[in-house]
């Protein structure tokens, strides 16, 4: 019975994903609730990240006043924009918060996470040799701050299936002046650059005149690779 309500929901799941919401454009007039924002960003929060580490902060922008500065930094999709009811910046921790050594590992490790002292000991091991591979240096600030940005990813990737689940459209955006976006954060004082930098930007809403239509995509056997 269990691997079938397991098939079934499998099914569900291919169904609901194979599917697209097409709308050229959000329909303003439509408000989501906070019950469903709070549960798109509870599945952000609960998203999967290297070391558990979570190295994100999620801007939610409501105050129109601000929303109007936020237009002004991607003029392409200002009217796309402004028909959106919700819009999350994702920003990413810094790379000084991030090195092996540094007091956010250790307050994630051991106040959030409550690990074991031998194991925070062994996973910080891990971390260092991954920076020591990964960069010219374990101190190479560039190459943390790309592992803190590509981890982003995986908390937008899970709220725009979070959203597709019950119905909302969910728009990424990475076409942005990146400097006059940071001037709206810092000046509402939602951003530290000391401590992180702007990711990526999620529009949400409802779709005008939504249709569902098939998903096109390349068939599998161009993608994938068996060895």
């Amino acid at each position: 019975m269990e691997n079938k309500n397991l098939e079934e929901r499998k099914e569900e799941m291919l169904k609901n994903y194979g599917l697209k919401h097409v709308s050229r454009e959000f329909d303003g007039t439509k408000k989501i609730s906070e019950d469903d924002l709070n549960f798109i960003l509870e599945i952000g929060r609960l998203a999967p990240s290297s070391y558990g580490l979570e190295p994100w902060k999620f801007v939610v922008v409501e105050n129109e006043k601000i929303k109007e500065d936020l237009y002004k930094t991607t003029p392409r999709l200002e009217n796309t924009l402004r028909k959106a009811d919700k819009i999350i910046i994702i920003l990413s921790r810094n790379s000084n918060h991030l090195r092996y050594s540094s007091n956010y590992i250790n307050y994630v490790l051991k106040d959030v996470k409550r690990i074991p002292e031998e194991l925070v000991t062994e996973i910080k091991s891990g971390i260092r040799t991954l920076q020591e591979r990964e960069a010219n240096s374990m101190y190479d600030t560039l190459s943390i701050y790309h592992w803190s940005w590509r981890q982003s990813y995986l908390a937008l990737s899970s709220m725009i299936f979070a959203a597709n689940e019950i119905g909302i459209s969910a728009l990424p955006i990475e076409e942005y002046n990146e400097k006059q976006l940071e001037d709206v954060l810092v000046k509402q004082g939602a951003l530290d650059k000391n401590d992180y930098s702007i990711s990526v930007m999620l529009a949400l809403g409802y779709g005008e005149g939504d249709l569902k239509t098939e998903r096109i995509r390349r068939p599998m056997s161009e993608l994938l690779t068996r060895i």
